[in-house]
């Protein structure tokens, strides 16, 4: 095992990101991350040990659009098809920091008629840049799950790359990376900062999504028996102890942070679903 100490910073550096495509709109540029050599630890935990997730809110709120939040039959403490037409209903926001724009691409989707696109530009050596849809729920709940479907133009072969960040308390981060900034074997990871910890915790994923295709990704965290379970396509794709602590007021990042170097790069982001457990 290796590490460093982890950062707890919200990054707000120099921008290099925007979104685009019909209804223009500022965002919020922020993200949580831990950046650095970090410590790597073996999932133990077994998918029967997590239990079974059951939403606890039959209404959503935020954006219930027309499409998949209204007829999501599971429902969710919150939900964005991006299908109402006024791009970040719902979601909470920082001070946007330009160039970061927000619009909806109403071309490429996966349920219909609109999806959020996220395009980068060329992200220089020791520059890091983000943009992040941000909505915190209330509460201390037991449960949290983050669920989103993601469109990959390319894969990510240079640089870091997080696209969503579930942070359980405002000192319990959990950052899902398509690529980590590991200087050993840079991967897709769940990367953890624990309370009180000066390392962040590794959990490589065994898969990432395929370039040009959607996939689902959930992020299903129990806080109660500590293990967090990623799913991809409905497979998962890793089971990983956590540590245990309550839960305080879960907020969710979906986007992308970016630091160098990186080529230019486009994801797409569709039906983002919270769902929490009290």
């Amino acid at each position: 095992m290796t590490g460093k100490p982890a950062s707890h910073a919200w990054y707000l550096g120099p921008m290099r990101l925007a979104v685009a495509s019909s209804l223009a709109g500022s965002v919020a540029c922020v993200a949580a991350c831990a950046i650095g050599c970090s410590e790597t630890r073996p999932a133990a935990i077994t998918e029967a040990e997590a239990g079974t997730h059951v939403p606890a809110s039959p209404v959503p709120d935020g954006d219930g659009g027309t499409g998949y939040c209204a007829t999501h039959a599971a429902g969710s403490a919150f939900c964005d098809d991006f299908d109402h037409g006024a791009l970040g209903t719902g979601w909470d926001f920082v001070q946007p920091t330009p160039p970061g724009r927000a619009t909806l691409d109403t071309i490429t989707f996966l349920s219909p008629p609109a999806a959020l696109v996220v395009a980068t530009e060329v992200v220089a050596d020791a520059e890091l840049a983000s943009i992040f849809f941000r909505k915190t729920e209330k509460g201390s709940p037991s449960r949290a799950v983050l669920g989103f479907d993601v469109f990959a133009d390319d894969i990510q072969a240079t640089g870091t790359l997080a696209v969503a960040t579930l942070d359980l308390a405002v000192d319990h981060l959990l950052t899902l990376y398509l690529r980590d900034d590991d200087p050993i074997a840079a991967g897709p990871t769940l990367t953890e900062v624990a309370p009180g910890a000066n390392v962040a915790v590794r959990n490589p994923l065994a898969k990432v999504p395929a370039a040009g295709a959607w996939s689902r990704i959930e992020l299903d965290v129990d806080t109660r028996r500590a293990v967090a379970v990623v799913r991809l396509n409905g497979a998962t794709i890793l089971t990983a102890p956590i540590a245990k602590a309550a839960a305080k007021d879960p907020t969710v990042r979906v986007g992308a942070l970016v630091s160098g170097p990186a080529a230019a790069y486009t994801l797409r982001f569709d039906d983002v679903t919270l769902d929490v457990t009290p």
